[in-house]
């Protein structure tokens, strides 16, 4: 009987996992899940080793890939029988099932460490020097392909948000994809943005940029320094431009998040972007207050509870992966 609970339980901690993962929660089920967590411990420590196992197996996965990887560009060639046989046969296998977990619990978002030249998990912020003196930063979650040709120097943004800072090189324009948004370099600095169900977005911090709709062919647009605009996802067009404060957008090179006058629902939806884990606000007349500030990205459960000193709001940490954001 014990052990016919305890794998009720547990399969229990298994599906509010997924459901959390996948953004499956209907209406109630914020409070639905609260209530099974309260009604026992059990339920919270199985919910823990779910959440433990799941990330152990995330975490073998981009190791493996990183190993091949690495083993690729070292030239390795392993010819023992055992080992041969392991890379062939069990390596792959083991690799499949995984990727089919993965795919299943993480969504798509688990190609794009393989699929991309370059490439940020949750949290990361990183620099790379392309080979033509040009620099690129990744912010959390974000992946980049590179294409450098004699007669053009191309990036395609898979997901997330990059930082461009473009070398001068006459003979090769510098065009940035991210979806149907094709943007051209006019010797400049600038951010895109291509998020996961949200408009591609370009922001021009410096100089200007050309604007094309892959779309509508006629469609160009050139924008300055501030301005910004974005490509409907579903109408295929662009938004008028807008002014925006580019060194507050583009503050997150610093690990900062500034904001003015925005709803704790916004603040938490950013910051959840730096936190491996599910942010969950569980009272909708929480979700509209208003807050101003500036919140230290590298620290994002930090950033979240010094917000408890100046909002009517307590933070209760679940497990390292589940934060509820409760009345205070």
């Amino acid at each position: 009987m014990v052990n016919e609970t305890t794998k009720f339980i547990e399969k229990q901690a298994h599906d509010w996992l997924v459901k959390l993962e996948v953004g499956d929660m209907l209406d109630g089920d914020e409070e639905r899940f609260v209530d099974w967590l309260s009604q026992d411990e059990i339920h919270g420590i199985a919910f823990s080793q779910v959440e433990a196992t799941w990330r152990l197996m995330h975490d073998a996965a981009e190791g493996l890939e990183e190993s091949n990887a690495h083993n690729k560009n070292k030239g390795f060639d392993v010819t023992t029988n055992s080992t041969t046989f392991f890379k062939r046969t069990l390596l792959p296998l083991a690799a499949s099932f995984l990727i089919l977990a993965f795919t299943l619990f993480f969504g798509k978002t688990i190609w794009l460490p393989i699929t991309a030249d370059f490439y940020t998990s949750t949290g990361e912020r990183t620099e790379y020097a392309l080979p033509d003196g040009s620099v690129i930063t990744l912010n959390t979650g974000s992946a980049i392909n590179v294409q450098m040709e004699d007669d053009i120097r191309g990036i395609e943004v898979l997901a997330g948000e990059i930082y461009i800072v473009v070398a001068p090189d006459q003979q090769r324009p510098f065009v940035v994809q991210a979806g149907d948004m094709r943007v051209t370099a006019l010797g400049t600095e600038f951010i895109v943005h291509k998020r996961e169900n949200q408009d591609a977005l370009v922001i021009v911090t410096e100089h200007s940029v050309k604007v094309e709709n892959k779309q509508d062919k006629s469609s160009n647009l050139v924008l300055a320094v501030g301005e910004s605009i974005t490509l409907d996802n579903e109408q295929k067009q662009f938004s008028r431009k807008t002014l925006v404060n580019y060194q507050r957008e583009s503050a997150w090179l610093k690990g900062k998040y500034v904001f003015t006058d925005e709803t704790l629902e916004a603040v938490v939806n950013e910051l959840s972007r730096y936190h491996k884990g599910k942010i969950m606000i569980m009272d909708d007349s929480l979700k509209r207050l208003k807050l101003n500030g500036v919140l230290d990205l590298d620290e994002p459960l930090t950033s979240l509870q010094n917000l408890t000193y100046t909002l009517p709001i307590k933070v209760k940490n679940i497990t390292p992966y589940l934060v509820l954001i409760e009345q205070g």
